[in-house]
């Protein structure tokens, strides 16, 4: 999140420019800097000292004023001034007290559930997104980081603009390794997931695979409903990041990770049955037999130049008439490229951009078992060069 702090030289200098701000836009006379002279503890000719009290009326009382009086476009540097008097305290204290300031200042905004498209409201919400990313890009503890981050969601949805999530999203990973792993963090995940899900369908699901799999405890609940959510999404063709998944595999239920699994491994002619028989009703089965026509047909188009329209027809198991719409749709999916030849009937490939890696399910046993021997075998070999070195010793 590309914010940053831009700070007065000492305390003293950043009390002196926030009173004299305050006075300013408030249209009051000398009011704020009559009342910060008096946390003054000491005053030589090199510095001026101040009482702590000062950082607990910066955060608590100055929010709803700053928030009324100061114009929108002044907001974010008069805030990244504020946070700068509040770090001058040690970390613990800066932390409790920016948190109070943030809230105090969001809550004296008033925005509501949503904020009306207007420049002005705009600005302020982006304003403070910008001094909460701030705040997050110091060196703070993860409790806060969380915290700021909940904030910034809010601020988000709010703004109806998912957008700004960007950086956070593609951070994300990152964000859970340093933070706490907590049910909080889960939750943030999956709240952020489903706003950016009208942006970015694949972006929202590796959003709600982290919070499904990499907190612990997983979370089985949230995986299925990735699972199904991937099957469900029309521009998330390549599953086989989740098969491989043993975390996943693990805790869905069976019956689910064996139709993903089918979903990669069968042809339409195949895998349309077995779809139209399933007890999962959550399952969009349109859009699920739509994608596995468009791997059938990628398969295909890996062998040879030139596709026939029967060919297509038979590992589909559609009409030579749904041809074209099949095909038309893969290429609008940007998983081929090639073009149509109607008069022959045809279809000339001239590139496949998604190559799905199908590996059964059998197969992933069997390279489990040979690891494993692998694995015994290296232990074994171990073994005897430890002994070896424990009678070179002797010797």
């Amino acid at each position: 999140m590309p914010a940053h702090l831009v700070a007065e030289d000492t305390l003293h200098d950043a009390v002196g420019e926030y009173a004299a701000l305050l006075d300013h836009f408030s249209g009051s006379s000398n009011l704020f800097a009559d009342k910060f002279s008096t946390f003054i503890t000491e005053e030589t000719e090199e510095d001026v000292e101040y009482s702590p009290e000062v950082f607990t009326y910066v955060s608590g009382e100055t929010a709803e004023t700053l928030a009324q009086t100061i114009p929108d476009k002044d907001l974010e540097s008069v805030v990244n001034l504020v946070v700068f008097i509040l770090l001058q305290q040690e970390s613990s204290k800066f932390e409790t007290s920016v948190q109070e300031w943030f809230t105090n200042l969001i809550t004296a905004q008033q925005f509501g559930d949503k904020v009306e498209k207007n420049k002005k409201k705009t600005l302020k919400v982006l304003s403070l997104i910008s001094n909460l990313s701030a705040v997050y890009n110091l060196d703070v503890s993860a409790t806060l980081k969380q915290w700021l981050l909940t904030q910034i969601v809010h601020l988000v949805r709010i703004l109806d603009d998912v957008k700004i999530l960007k950086p956070f999203v593609t951070n994300a990973e990152n964000i859970i390794d340093s933070n706490s792993a907590s049910e909080e963090t889960r939750s943030l995940l999956v709240e952020a997931a489903q706003l950016y899900s009208t942006v970015d369908a694949q972006e929202s699901l590796k959003l709600l695979q982290l919070a499904a799999t990499k907190i612990s405890p997983a979370s089985p609940e949230l995986i299925e409903k990735l699972i199904i959510k991937s099957l469900n999404t029309s521009t998330a063709l390549d599953l086989t990041h989740l098969t491989s998944d043993s975390t996943i595999t693990s805790s869905a239920p069976s019956a689910l990770v064996t139709l993903l699994e089918q979903y990669h491994s069968l042809p339409t002619s195949e895998f349309a049955p077995l779809l139209a028989s399933t007890s999962i009703s959550s399952l969009d089965t349109t859009t699920v037999l739509s994608k596995n026509k468009t791997l059938t047909l990628l398969t295909l188009a890996q062998s040879t130049p030139v596709l026939t329209y029967s060919e297509i027809s038979k590992a589909l198991d559609i009409p030579e008439t749904q041809v074209e719409l099949v095909l038309i749709d893969a290429i609008k999916r940007g998983a081929i490229e090639g073009k149509i030849n109607q008069i022959k009937s045809e279809f000339h490939v001239f590139g496949v951009k998604l190559i799905v890696k199908k590996i059964e399910l059998q197969d992933w046993k069997d390279i489990k078992e040979k690891l494993l021997v692998q694995k015994k075998a290296l232990g074994e070999i171990r073994s005897l060069v430890e002994n070896v070195q424990k009678k070179n010793k002797k010797n």
